[in-house]
Protein backbone atom coordinates (compact mmCIF):
# COMPACT_ATOMS: atom_id res chain seq x y z
CA UNK A 1 0.00 0.00 0.00
CA UNK A 2 3.33 2.49 0.56
CA UNK A 3 5.39 1.51 -1.96
CA UNK A 4 5.28 -1.11 -4.56
CA UNK A 5 7.17 -0.78 -7.66
CA UNK A 6 6.68 -3.45 -10.73
CA UNK A 7 8.93 -4.51 -13.57
CA UNK A 8 6.56 -5.39 -17.10
CA UNK A 9 9.09 -8.40 -18.12
CA UNK A 10 7.54 -11.64 -17.96
CA UNK A 11 9.71 -13.53 -16.31
CA UNK A 12 10.08 -11.08 -13.60
CA UNK A 13 9.82 -11.63 -10.06
CA UNK A 14 8.97 -9.46 -6.91
CA UNK A 15 12.85 -10.54 -5.52
CA UNK A 16 14.39 -9.72 -8.24
CA UNK A 17 13.33 -5.77 -7.53
CA UNK A 18 15.75 -4.33 -5.22
CA UNK A 19 15.76 -1.17 -3.24
CA UNK A 20 19.04 -0.05 -2.40
CA UNK A 21 21.59 3.29 -1.66
CA UNK A 22 18.81 3.86 1.16
CA UNK A 23 19.25 7.22 2.99
CA UNK A 24 16.69 8.52 5.17
CA UNK A 25 16.37 11.91 6.71
CA UNK A 26 14.25 11.21 9.78
CA UNK A 27 14.43 7.47 10.84
CA UNK A 28 16.05 3.91 9.68
CA UNK A 29 14.37 1.62 7.22
CA UNK A 30 14.69 -1.78 9.04
CA UNK A 31 14.09 -5.46 8.61
CA UNK A 32 14.68 -7.73 11.85
CA UNK A 33 15.21 -4.69 14.46
CA UNK A 34 18.14 -3.84 12.08
CA UNK A 35 19.00 -1.30 9.85
CA UNK A 36 18.47 -2.65 6.21
CA UNK A 37 21.15 -1.53 3.42
CA UNK A 38 19.03 -3.39 0.84
CA UNK A 39 15.32 -4.91 0.57
CA UNK A 40 13.04 -6.09 -2.26
CA UNK A 41 9.11 -6.03 -3.35
CA UNK A 42 8.82 -9.26 -2.16
CA UNK A 43 9.97 -7.94 1.83
CA UNK A 44 6.98 -5.13 1.44
CA UNK A 45 4.72 -7.14 -0.34
CA UNK A 46 5.45 -9.57 3.15
CA UNK A 47 5.47 -7.01 5.63
CA UNK A 48 9.07 -7.35 6.61
CA UNK A 49 9.72 -3.96 6.35
CA UNK A 50 9.26 -1.09 8.89
CA UNK A 51 10.40 2.45 9.27
CA UNK A 52 11.46 3.64 12.58
CA UNK A 53 11.15 6.90 13.46
CA UNK A 54 13.52 9.66 14.90
CA UNK A 55 13.93 13.56 14.28
CA UNK A 56 11.63 15.93 12.38
CA UNK A 57 7.99 15.06 11.80
CA UNK A 58 8.73 15.12 7.83
CA UNK A 59 11.07 14.04 6.29
CA UNK A 60 12.17 11.78 3.07
CA UNK A 61 13.56 8.10 2.06
CA UNK A 62 15.47 8.40 -0.66
CA UNK A 63 16.50 5.19 -2.34
CA UNK A 64 17.41 3.49 -6.09
CA UNK A 65 14.58 0.46 -7.75
CA UNK A 66 17.14 -2.38 -9.82
CA UNK A 67 15.72 -5.14 -11.67
CA UNK A 68 19.47 -6.15 -12.38
CA UNK A 69 19.22 -4.35 -15.55
CA UNK A 70 17.93 -0.93 -15.29
CA UNK A 71 17.75 1.51 -12.11
CA UNK A 72 16.03 4.21 -11.32
CA UNK A 73 15.63 6.88 -8.26
CA UNK A 74 12.76 6.91 -5.77
CA UNK A 75 11.68 8.82 -3.04
CA UNK A 76 9.13 8.10 0.10
CA UNK A 77 8.12 10.99 1.94
CA UNK A 78 7.21 10.39 6.15
CA UNK A 79 4.90 12.03 8.04
CA UNK A 80 4.91 11.03 11.86
CA UNK A 81 2.18 12.10 13.79
CA UNK A 82 0.16 11.62 16.84
CA UNK A 83 -1.45 7.31 16.69
CA UNK A 84 -4.35 7.90 14.58
CA UNK A 85 -7.11 5.78 12.38
CA UNK A 86 -9.05 7.59 9.77
CA UNK A 87 -11.49 6.35 7.68
CA UNK A 88 -10.90 6.15 3.89
CA UNK A 89 -14.04 7.93 1.78
CA UNK A 90 -16.04 5.41 -0.43
CA UNK A 91 -19.11 5.21 -2.23
CA UNK A 92 -22.22 3.41 -1.52
CA UNK A 93 -22.19 -0.34 -2.38
CA UNK A 94 -25.13 -1.40 -4.84
CA UNK A 95 -27.28 -4.85 -4.64
CA UNK A 96 -29.79 -6.53 -6.01
CA UNK A 97 -32.96 -6.86 -3.95
CA UNK A 98 -33.04 -10.14 -1.96
CA UNK A 99 -29.21 -11.01 -2.89
CA UNK A 100 -25.92 -10.81 -1.90
CA UNK A 101 -22.93 -7.89 -2.34
CA UNK A 102 -19.35 -8.47 -1.05
CA UNK A 103 -18.23 -5.30 1.73
CA UNK A 104 -14.17 -4.97 -0.02
CA UNK A 105 -11.73 -2.69 1.01
CA UNK A 106 -12.98 -0.25 -1.88
CA UNK A 107 -15.99 0.24 0.77
CA UNK A 108 -14.35 -0.25 3.83
CA UNK A 109 -10.49 0.98 4.46
CA UNK A 110 -8.76 2.41 7.14
CA UNK A 111 -5.56 4.86 6.88
CA UNK A 112 -3.43 4.74 10.09
CA UNK A 113 0.13 5.07 11.29
CA UNK A 114 -0.08 2.36 13.96
CA UNK A 115 2.48 -0.68 13.19
CA UNK A 116 -0.80 -2.96 13.04
CA UNK A 117 -1.34 -5.88 10.42
CA UNK A 118 -5.18 -6.42 8.75
CA UNK A 119 -6.03 -9.44 11.50
CA UNK A 120 -5.20 -6.63 14.09
CA UNK A 121 -7.65 -4.10 13.37
CA UNK A 122 -11.07 -4.71 14.41
CA UNK A 123 -14.79 -3.96 13.60
CA UNK A 124 -17.62 -3.65 15.74
CA UNK A 125 -21.03 -3.50 14.30
CA UNK A 126 -22.98 -0.59 16.93
CA UNK A 127 -25.83 -0.35 14.42
CA UNK A 128 -27.24 -2.97 12.26
CA UNK A 129 -29.18 -3.07 8.94
CA UNK A 130 -32.29 -2.34 8.75
CA UNK A 131 -33.09 -4.61 5.81
CA UNK A 132 -30.85 -6.96 5.53
CA UNK A 133 -28.13 -8.96 7.63
CA UNK A 134 -23.98 -9.18 7.56
CA UNK A 135 -22.54 -12.12 6.89
CA UNK A 136 -19.22 -13.59 7.06
CA UNK A 137 -18.22 -16.87 4.83
CA UNK A 138 -15.07 -19.02 5.55
CA UNK A 139 -13.88 -18.28 1.87
CA UNK A 140 -13.94 -15.40 -0.08
CA UNK A 141 -17.50 -14.65 -0.95
CA UNK A 142 -18.74 -16.10 -4.38
CA UNK A 143 -21.63 -14.11 -5.42
CA UNK A 144 -22.85 -17.01 -7.99
CA UNK A 145 -22.12 -20.30 -5.76
CA UNK A 146 -25.16 -22.36 -5.13
CA UNK A 147 -25.86 -22.61 -0.94
CA UNK A 148 -23.63 -19.84 -0.37
CA UNK A 149 -25.37 -18.67 2.20
CA UNK A 150 -25.30 -21.89 4.24
CA UNK A 151 -21.18 -20.77 3.80
CA UNK A 152 -22.10 -18.17 6.00
CA UNK A 153 -22.54 -17.29 9.84
CA UNK A 154 -24.26 -13.49 10.80
CA UNK A 155 -21.99 -11.66 12.28
CA UNK A 156 -21.25 -8.32 14.65
CA UNK A 157 -17.48 -8.57 14.69
CA UNK A 158 -14.78 -9.01 11.76
CA UNK A 159 -11.06 -7.78 10.71
CA UNK A 160 -9.44 -5.72 8.05
CA UNK A 161 -8.11 -9.05 6.96
CA UNK A 162 -11.95 -10.46 6.34
CA UNK A 163 -12.48 -7.54 4.12
CA UNK A 164 -9.38 -7.82 2.55
CA UNK A 165 -9.83 -11.49 1.63
CA UNK A 166 -13.77 -10.46 0.63
CA UNK A 167 -15.18 -12.69 3.24
CA UNK A 168 -17.68 -9.63 4.47
CA UNK A 169 -21.01 -9.82 2.42
CA UNK A 170 -24.37 -8.08 3.10
CA UNK A 171 -27.79 -10.07 2.03
CA UNK A 172 -30.45 -7.88 1.61
CA UNK A 173 -33.97 -9.31 3.25
CA UNK A 174 -36.58 -6.55 2.79
CA UNK A 175 -38.03 -4.12 0.58
CA UNK A 176 -36.31 -1.32 0.16
CA UNK A 177 -34.07 1.81 -1.73
CA UNK A 178 -31.28 2.23 0.94
CA UNK A 179 -29.87 0.79 4.53
CA UNK A 180 -26.71 1.12 6.17
CA UNK A 181 -24.95 -0.10 9.50
CA UNK A 182 -22.36 1.62 11.83
CA UNK A 183 -19.31 -0.19 12.95
CA UNK A 184 -16.38 1.05 15.04
CA UNK A 185 -12.90 0.75 14.41
CA UNK A 186 -9.69 -0.25 16.54
CA UNK A 187 -6.37 -0.68 16.57
CA UNK A 188 -4.27 -0.82 19.45
CA UNK A 189 -6.25 1.26 21.55
CA UNK A 190 -7.57 3.78 18.80
CA UNK A 191 -10.60 3.66 17.49
CA UNK A 192 -13.19 5.70 15.31
CA UNK A 193 -16.58 5.43 13.61
CA UNK A 194 -18.48 5.11 10.89
CA UNK A 195 -20.54 4.14 8.19
CA UNK A 196 -21.33 1.82 5.23
CA UNK A 197 -24.41 2.76 2.70
CA UNK A 198 -26.10 -0.21 0.51
CA UNK A 199 -28.21 0.75 -2.41
CA UNK A 200 -31.13 -1.54 -2.94
CA UNK A 201 -32.30 -1.88 -6.52
CA UNK A 202 -34.99 -3.96 -7.99
CA UNK A 203 -34.38 -7.10 -10.20
CA UNK A 204 -35.52 -4.96 -13.23
CA UNK A 205 -32.87 -2.49 -12.91
CA UNK A 206 -30.17 -5.74 -13.61
CA UNK A 207 -32.38 -6.64 -16.75
CA UNK A 208 -30.47 -5.63 -19.84
CA UNK A 209 -31.62 -3.46 -22.50
CA UNK A 210 -33.45 -4.73 -25.48
CA UNK A 211 -33.36 -3.28 -29.22
CA UNK A 212 -37.07 -2.80 -30.37
CA UNK A 213 -36.37 -1.00 -33.76
CA UNK A 214 -33.22 0.49 -35.32
CA UNK A 215 -33.55 1.26 -38.51
CA UNK A 216 -32.07 4.02 -41.48
CA UNK A 217 -33.63 7.64 -40.89
CA UNK A 218 -34.49 8.89 -44.08
CA UNK A 219 -34.05 12.64 -44.36
CA UNK A 220 -34.37 15.72 -47.39
CA UNK A 221 -30.68 17.40 -47.69
CA UNK A 222 -30.63 21.21 -45.87
CA UNK A 223 -33.87 19.97 -43.89
CA UNK A 224 -35.20 17.44 -40.70
CA UNK A 225 -36.79 14.92 -39.49
CA UNK A 226 -38.52 14.16 -36.54
CA UNK A 227 -37.00 10.96 -34.52
CA UNK A 228 -39.16 8.94 -32.83
CA UNK A 229 -38.06 7.35 -29.65
CA UNK A 230 -40.61 4.81 -27.42
CA UNK A 231 -39.19 3.29 -24.17
CA UNK A 232 -41.08 1.06 -22.29
CA UNK A 233 -40.67 2.07 -18.60
CA UNK A 234 -42.01 0.20 -15.11
CA UNK A 235 -43.11 2.12 -12.51
CA UNK A 236 -41.06 1.21 -9.20
CA UNK A 237 -42.04 2.40 -5.69
CA UNK A 238 -39.22 4.07 -3.64
CA UNK A 239 -40.31 2.81 0.07
CA UNK A 240 -37.63 4.82 1.70
CA UNK A 241 -35.83 3.91 4.88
Amino acid sequence: NDLKYHDPDIDSRTIDIVYKNIQSSNGEVMIGGITALSFNQDDLDQMRVYFNHSGDDYGRVHFSVTDGMFEVPGILEIEASDPFLKIRDSNASIVQEGKLVAITSIELSIETNLNVKPDQIEYKIIEDPLHGVLKHFRRKVNLTAAGRINNSTSIKNFTQADVEKERIAYLNTEVASMDYFKYRVTAKGVWTEGEIKVRIYPTAYWEPLHIKRNQTLYVEESTSVSIIIIINTAIYYDYGM
